[in-house]
């Protein structure tokens, strides 16, 4: 039967639980502090559950289901448990009234039921989700690089922050992150699929901003998938980095400029789902009522388990795990908290 975990051969935390405790919470505040000066973004709170059929809740791939359920003093429709904040984050900006260049983030919790377990997933989903507010001509590629160049120096500089804690921790991220397309990748990689291209040009150089996901390449193949109404799906990315205790490529952070209104039509009706403009958050979209902006999410437990050289996410984040994922990691002595 095939293994649901990566057993690293002969794998040993380099860190006891209560180092790996504190280590967490340090990394995690080092990292805010950071975050916030990168971006100039404020934290702001945020919702765990939103009103169901308001078009508010981020749908990811469309295809996974989304926690609900009933409330006793609530007779006007069900409530949902959050997937990610992507779109709420943009109705927060307007409603506090962020000027062109600043924005928010959040410290967001979430249920994704249908997440498969393995090394870098769980069904508990912690994220530093941002938007900022940007101007209509700042819709570029330009303005998605540079963004995405700076929340990797914050990575980075934290890297050297977890190095200073514990020396055993050495860094091993390349001084730049390399830019690429999916075309390019397809190009460069044509026999491989989406996710080997990947793990190939992460191998290569270390980390990449691997950009332009959502639509169809040349050859029909789409290289992920990636929801219609929030992302521009040709000024949208993905922080990916190099992991060797895993061998394999980690996705980071997930980022992109929202959607205009011709994008947002163009892309419901790539994906079949025009049906979704009736909804709230889609008809302010169109209505030109939603700031002009850019955001994403940064993994809270990926960074951690990366910077932590851990090799399994349950290490560093308190989940829920099927038997089969218990008994592999007890076995290959991993310790899930």
């Amino acid at each position: 039967m095939l293994r649901s975990v990566v057993i690293p051969e002969r794998y040993e935390s380099k860190l006891s639980r209560m180092e790996t405790a504190v280590a967490i919470q340090k990394t995690k505040q080092y990292f805010r502090n950071s975050l916030e000066k990168a971006l100039d973004v404020t934290e702001v709170a945020s919702p765990v559950m939103v009103k169901e059929g308001t078009g508010i809740n981020d749908n990811l791939n469309g295809t996974e289901r989304i926690v609900s359920f009933d409330v006793m003093d609530m007779a006007d429709g069900r409530v949902e448990i959050v997937q990610s904040l992507a779109k709420w984050k943009r109705s927060a900006l307007a409603q506090y009234g962020f000027a062109i260049g600043e924005g928010l983030y959040a410290d967001m919790k979430a249920v994704r039921r249908d997440e498969s377990m393995d090394n870098l997933h769980s069904i508990y989903v912690d994220q530093w989700d941002w938007e900022k507010v940007i101007g209509d001509d700042n819709r570029n590629l330009a303005t998605l690089k540079y963004e995405a160049s700076r929340i990797y120096e914050a990575i980075k500089s934290t890297e050297a922050f977890v190095h200073e804690l514990h020396p055993c921790l050495e860094p091993i991220l390349p001084e730049r992150i390399f830019f690429v397309t999916t075309q390019e990748l397809e190009d460069r990689f044509p026999s491989l699929s989406p996710k080997e291209r990947e793990h190939e040009i992460a191998r290569m150089h270390g980390a990449v901003f691997i950009m332009q996901i959502g639509g169809a390449l040349k050859s029909g193949q789409v290289h992920d998938g990636r929801s219609p109404d929030y992302d521009d799906w040709t000024l949208n990315g993905d922080i990916v980095l190099w992991y060797p205790v895993l061998n394999c490529a980690v996705e980071i952070s997930s980022m992109g400029i929202r959607v205009d209104a011709p994008s947002l039509r163009q892309q419901l009706l790539a994906s079949n789902q025009l049906d979704r403009l009736g909804l709230n958050f889609h008809q302010a979209v169109l209505a030109g009522q939603l700031p002009s902006s850019i955001g994403g999410g940064i993994g809270q437990s990926r960074l951690c388990m990366f910077l932590l050289r851990k090799a399994h996410i349950g290490e560093v984040q308190v989940s829920v795990w099927n038997e089969k994922t218990m008994k592999e990691c007890e076995e290959g002595n991993i310790p899930l908290l």
